[in-house]
């Protein structure tokens, strides 16, 4: 039986660790979805301006000492509509990396 989460075996329903959801999402990003480039960038070497930028539109700074947090810089290479069958026929919003809509 399923328990509330949706978990059928106790070891998926344990919480990961930071550092094994991490490698999750690094794998995901760069193996399960087609993404385009995904350049994994640790969290001083994104330029102070882009940070601050961050920080201005969301209200939440990752950059704090006791928070070790990364940046996906995530480069897109196609991009589709996928929601109706009516928007299958001119679903496709991006190819190679320039905008089409």
């Amino acid at each position: 039986m399923a328990t509330s989460s949706g978990c059928f075996r106790t070891d998926e329903c344990r919480p990961r660790s930071r550092a094994q959801r991490r490698r999750d999402t690094e794998h995901r990003l760069t193996h399960d979805i087609d993404v385009g480039e995904v350049e994994v960038l640790e969290i001083d070497a994104l330029p102070q301006q882009r940070g601050d930028r961050f920080v201005a539109r969301t209200g939440f700074d990752p950059r704090a000492p006791a928070t070790p947090y990364r940046w996906f810089r995530i480069s897109p290479r196609r991009i589709q509509a996928r929601r109706k069958v009516n928007e299958l026929p001119d679903r496709e919003l991006m190819r190679d990396g320039r905008w089409l809509v």
